[in-house]
């Protein structure tokens, strides 16, 4: 699961677009309360890694609450892109720095025994092939 900047084109067109990750410490972010650390934006591109301190003066711990909030042209988000899906179809949304991102890990925990349940199984094997392809593949 990957986490992604993204912003409304009323934001982009008033302030500009970054074009790299430096860049967005020049930006009014949205930051995440439940991020290990808010206002520190750790990404991944395609040849090394950056990690960017940002600002903002919006910081909630609601993830939809955000998406809105930069639908709304607030800011920037770097949130998963399961909660930006809708708004990034319609077009409210755009991604900023496509290459960039923060891959996140998605784990089915479930207590160690000797035999797992059938019915955690088949949920767990349920699980994995339905996001061998995520559902969001399309706008990541």
């Amino acid at each position: 699961m990957d986490r992604t900047v993204c912003a409304s084109p009323s934001y982009l067109a008033r302030r500009g677009t970054p074009t790299k990750p430096e860049e967005l410490s020049q930006h009014e972010c949205l930051l995440y309360a439940y991020h290990a650390v808010p206002d520190t934006w750790r990404l991944t591109g395609p040849e090394r890694s950056a990690v960017v301190e940002v600002t903002g003066s919006l910081i909630a711990n609601n993830g939809h609450f955000l998406v809105e909030a930069a639908c709304h042209g607030l800011g920037l988000i770097f949130v998963p892109v399961f909660h930006t899906l809708a708004s990034l179809r319609a077009g409210r949304l755009v991604r900023v720095l496509p290459d960039w991102r923060l891959s996140l890990t998605v784990a089915a925990v479930f207590p160690n025994a000797r035999h797992v349940p059938a019915k955690v199984r088949v949920f767990i094997d349920f699980l994995a092939a339905h996001f061998q392809k995520a559902p969001w593949a399309d706008v990541a």
